[in-house]
């Protein structure tokens, strides 16, 4: 029986234009409050490639779970959109991005899952983000989550894509203790397309 394996879920429309416009220059205002503690966020993706000095700038560490090496090829690019998404909401906030490259020439299986897990675990992460899901449980990967969030590292995961054709419950974003992110329209509304 093959390996069950999970989607990363695209940027769909609403975050396209993302993608044509990372890569500039673009200035933030500082913030006037005493800032909190640096953070550690973990993405979990397809990986990290670009020549953008300005998105370089916010990671401060790669890895590839299948490889075992710091090189992170993005061939699919959707890593790198997250890293950008991130960036760009982060603005000037006090936090580093671990890019943990866990798909294997586009395949995405629970146990590379549960490796970057445990990866993002050992390089102290505070928030691990997963912009993937499936509509199965899976107890290794369950377990894995268990332990992050037993370390008080905050969890993040895609509601899904599906909310216009069906609107089924995703992991691991349905997992107790993960939060549940889904996306927004122009007008602050659900996008149609996100689960709910």
């Amino acid at each position: 029986q093959a390996e069950p394996t999970r989607t990363f879920f695209d940027v769909d429309p609403i975050a396209a234009p993302l993608l044509n416009t990372w890569a500039l220059p673009y200035t933030f205002t500082a913030p006037t409050y005493e800032p909190i503690r640096q953070q550690t966020l973990a993405i979990l993706d397809t990986g990290f490639t670009t020549n953008s000095g300005w998105l370089q700038s916010f990671v401060t560490h790669t890895y590839d779970v299948v490889a075992g090496t710091t090189v992170t090829d993005d061939t699919i690019h959707h890593g790198t959109a997250v890293v950008a998404s991130a960036a760009l909401a982060m603005q000037h906030a006090p936090a580093d991005i671990i890019v943990i490259k866990i798909d294997q020439n586009g395949s995405l299986s629970i146990p590379n899952i549960v490796k970057g897990i445990d990866y993002a675990i050992e390089q102290g992460a505070d928030i691990i983000n997963m912009s993937l899901g499936g509509t199965y449980i899976d107890e290794r990967e369950q377990h894995a989550i268990e332990k992050a969030l037993a370390q008080n590292i905050t969890i993040t995961a895609a509601a899904g894509n599906e909310g216009h054709t069906y609107n089924k419950l995703n992991y691991p974003a349905s997992y107790e203790g993960v939060l549940s992110i889904g996306a927004i329209d122009e007008q602050q509304q659900r996008a149609n397309f996100s689960n709910y």
